[in-house]
């Protein structure tokens, strides 16, 4: 019998799918050769297959640290903003920007 989806009161998941993470195991191919390659990308990244799939399905929350992770293997394909959209990513984006531009004034 399969498992529920957590669902909150109001029928949607608890949390977003990630699209490009599902797409980026997939790329792995199916079969025993496609798993153990997924297998092997989920320990390098210290978790494992089943945690990713529960991430791209939106059955589990990712941590930052995670997401970092993820974007670094990725490449930049999964990126943190697709596993935390949450966050004001613009916001941080302009403080990183000007926080760099004063620490460049200040020395010049």
């Amino acid at each position: 019998m399969p498992r529920k989806v957590k669902r909150q009161r109001d029928g949607r998941r608890k949390f977003r799918r990630v699209v490009s993470l599902q797409k980026w195991l997939k790329a792995y191919g199916k079969g025993d050769a496609g798993r153990k390659e997924r297998e092997g990308f989920a320990q390098r990244l210290g978790t494992s297959h089943a945690y990713l799939v529960h991430v791209g399905l939106g059955l589990r929350r990712v941590s930052m640290e995670m997401a970092v992770k993820i974007d670094r293997a990725t490449y930049g394909t999964v990126s943190v903003e697709d596993l935390h959209p949450s966050e004001d990513w613009d916001y941080l984006a302009r403080r990183k920007r000007g926080s760099a531009a004063a620490a460049g004034g200040a020395h010049a």
